[in-house]
């Protein structure tokens, strides 16, 4: 049986790719998917997000919102973002 630890994400390493905490103006969930608004654009690192365990990372046009498919521990990463 697999282990559930081993999909799940680093959430330090979605937050540093999302530029850090201050960065975040506002986050929710949508199924497992995370919902971010953030200050910076510039800052958000769709590499560094990916590598600590996004599937998905989508840009809202030329917005600063973003849809990151994270699975079943999007809860896990907001209460990260919002503590």
């Amino acid at each position: 049986m697999p282990d559930p630890e081993e999909n799940a994400p680093d959430i330090d390493g979605i937050i540093k790719g999302l530029g850090g905490p201050e960065n975040v103006q506002d986050s929710s969930t949508h199924n497992h998917d995370l919902l971010v608004v953030v200050r910076d654009v510039s800052l958000v690192d769709e590499g560094a997000l990916k590598a600590a365990g996004a599937a998905k990372v989508s840009r809202h046009s030329e917005t600063s919102s973003f849809k990151i498919a994270i699975g079943p521990d999007v809860d896990a990463v907001v209460w990260a973002i919002e503590s």
